[in-house]
């Protein structure tokens, strides 16, 4: 105590009031920042208890009361957390997320389509995660979210494609047999270049998602998905026609799926083993055999009718996708009857005529003699003149020799070699020789198989050592089976009958006698020498 009373002794009067003064103002400034302070913070926790209470409130949030980034960002996690952690109440939490898609918030017009490119990212992620099969109350408001969200990719597909393609291969992929005829027809218009305005790895990417979806939908889906899907790709624009889509038509594999669900049905009541009965289920799809041939059918009449929708069509000048449609239309002709086949024959006909393409034309020779192979007797005493005009039409040679003592030069120039179609013809002329032996008979034309084995030998003063073994093949089978073609070989030639015309091939033969490559001097002289001794009696 004693201090104290130095201490008071020591303030003077006029102090003390000075020192009072001075304490009160130093409370009053600390209240008062104490009170700003709380302010402040009072400002700051309510708005932290709110959004937290917006969070945990999130179906009945406020969507033009979001202005920035981060306030859009901050619904759209909490509305997507609690959408997945409450799937009963789904539809309550993803509607607010379709009011941002929509652009209904607030914020500028760059925010308002930041925030719905988040929306509709993560509507996506949720639509793919929810169930949509069965008939409960939660499958009905997950496809009702379905079918609003179709609307809202169809209406984003010309402004932001590579967002949509790569959300719709991820619903599609989820489960591929729910999602409505929207979703599926965007994932087929996702897989055309056309669609996009630019090329791009994020493009390749989205085109590469969705003709993958397609893929598994033919190999793994049953007969009424791939129904529903070529019906969609009939309906599609022409310009968004894709080659790669449709080369994957034929994966639908009806052979395959007819043998899977007799065998399963037929045998599922005996004693087999437990793996064979799970690969036939699988293969089957749990499919009865009267299913398949119905869908079957439907299958059958939407790729005839999209196959020649493109063949047709005067404006599509794409030789890849021609001849994926040809390719095609060989594996499903095994399908048809006979009088389609002779139809479908003389469509070929009259088609690879019109053609400029030298691969289109190879292709649809191909297609022809399949048709040809399988009517087995049917169409074999069919006129195959044009088979023979259409390889001596292809097989183009600038400088041909005509007439007997006519000189020939290197310098020939073959016109299918410049369009890269060279080892596409050998193939096609393989599978021709192949099968002409059902076809022709003495009877034929000999002029036009003369001119056909003129261009052969012509052909193969410019093929490698493998391919020229080939045509030498195929020249001497023709010979063997017309014999009166050995006087092409002489010097003199062979008249052509009613055109008083020579025609010979002596300046080949004794080119090819001096070949570089043994391998061919030695065949070409085996052969002649089987000419000139054989009385070719077959």
């Amino acid at each position: 105590m004693r201090p104290a009373k130095k201490y008071k002794s020591r303030i003077r009067k006029g102090d003390k009031n000075k020192c009072r003064s001075r304490r009160k103002l130093n409370s009053l400034n600390i209240n008062v920042v104490s009170k700003i302070a709380l302010k402040k913070q009072s400002k700051r926790r309510p708005g932290k208890q709110g959004s937290q209470q917006k969070v945990g409130q999130i179906e009945t949030l406020d969507v033009g009361s979001l202005i920035d980034i981060s306030s859009y960002r901050c619904a759209i996690a909490g509305l997507s957390n609690k959408a997945i952690n409450e799937p009963d109440k789904c539809d309550n939490y993803i509607e607010p997320l379709f009011h941002i898609a929509r652009k209904r918030g607030g914020g500028s017009d760059q925010t308002k389509s930041i925030a719905a490119n988040l929306a509709i990212k993560s509507i996506g992620i949720l639509l793919s995660c929810l169930s949509t099969s069965g008939a409960d109350e939660e499958s009905l408001r997950a496809k009702k979210a379905l079918d609003e969200f179709s609307k809202i990719l169809a209406s984003k597909l010309t402004s932001n494609p590579v967002l949509v393609g790569l959300l719709v291969a991820k619903l599609v992929a989820s489960d591929f047999r729910t999602p409505n005829d929207t979703i599926l027809s965007l994932c087929l218009t996702c897989c055309s270049q056309s669609t996009y305005k630019q090329q791009s790895d994020e493009v390749t990417r989205a085109i590469g998602d969705n003709l993958e979806v397609v893929k598994s939908i033919f190999q793994l889906g049953s007969m009424s998905d791939c129904a529903r899907v070529i019906k969609l790709i009939n309906g599609l624009h022409k310009y968004s026609f894709n080659p790669q889509l449709i080369s994957l038509i034929p994966l639908t594999n009806i052979r395959d799926r007819e043998f899977s669900a007799n065998a399963y049905f037929q045998f599922q009541f005996h004693k087999v083993s437990k793996d064979i009965r799970e690969k036939l289920r699988y293969a089957a799809v749990n499919e009865t055999p009267d299913v398949v041939a119905k869908y079957k059918k439907v299958i059958l009449e939407q790729v005839l009718a999209l196959y020649f929708k493109i063949l047709k069509n005067p404006r599509v000048k794409s030789c890849e996708l021609l001849i994926t449609c040809l390719n095609g239309l060989c594996v499903f002709i095994q399908f048809l009857n006979l009088d389609i086949q002779k139809d479908i024959l003389n469509q070929i006909i009259c088609y690879q005529d019109r053609q400029v393409c030298p691969l289109v034309t190879l292709t649809s020779l191909d297609c022809a003699m399949k048709i040809m192979k399988y009517s087995q007797s049917s169409l074999m005493k069919a006129d195959i003149s044009w088979i023979f005009d259409s390889l001596i039409d292809k097989i183009n040679l600038t400088d041909m020799p005509s007439g007997k003592n006519n000189d020939k030069s290197f310098t020939t120039e073959i016109s299918i070699e410049s369009n890269g179609c060279k080892d596409k013809l050998i193939k096609t002329l393989c599978v021709v020789m192949d099968h002409l032996g059902y076809f022709i008979n003495p009877s034929c034309d000999i002029q036009r198989i003369a001119q056909l084995v003129s261009k052969l030998l012509c052909f193969t003063m410019l093929c490698d050592t493998t391919n020229a073994k080939i045509l030498l093949t195929m020249v001497f089978n023709l010979v063997k089976k017309f014999p009166m073609l050995k006087d092409l070989f002489d010097e003199q030639g062979m008249v052509i009958s009613g055109t008083g015309k020579f025609e010979t091939c002596h300046w080949h033969i004794a080119a090819l006698r001096c070949h570089f490559a043994p391998k061919i001097r030695e065949f070409v002289a085996e052969q002649l020498s089987y000419c000139k001794n054989s009385t070719f009696d077959f």
